[in-house]
């Protein structure tokens, strides 16, 4: 590394006492524990992940079920007002056609009578 000196600490020695290699070996059993307990908790996590990605992945899944049961239901809906727009026109086209023939009728009724008492009237009849 540049501007950096390297110390050699030179060759290490290996502890000699039993009270040493004692101290070491319960240091060497904690680092493996703690390097055992760090693999389990990795685990842990990774499968606390996974199931937060899995369900992060029904959520979607739910959520574009549930869009398109929405749109197919608002598309069913639409369908349905138009058909029922489409029958109130058509009736109310028909009530219009109806309404104009009642219309006619009357009129040549009321012209029928007219005439009728014209004629009558002509022929002296009293139709008061």
């Amino acid at each position: 590394m540049a501007g950096q000196s390297h110390i050699d600490p030179g060759p290490v020695q290996l502890p000699t006492s039993p009270r040493q290699r004692e101290a070491l070996r319960r240091l060497h059993d904690q680092a493996s524990q703690r390097i055992e307990l760090g693999k389990r908790l990795f685990d842990a996590a990774q499968r606390r992940l996974s199931a937060v990605q899995q369900f992060r992945a029904e959520q979607e899944q739910l959520r574009q079920q549930l869009t398109a049961d929405a749109d197919r239901r608002d598309q069913a809906l639409s369908r349905r007002i138009d058909e029922l727009d489409a029958r109130l026109t058509a009736m109310q086209r028909q009530w219009s056609q109806m309404h104009e023939r009642v219309e006619q009728m009357l009129d040549r009724t009321e012209t029928l009578l007219e005439h009728t008492l014209h004629l009558l009237n002509d022929r002296g009849i009293d139709t008061t």
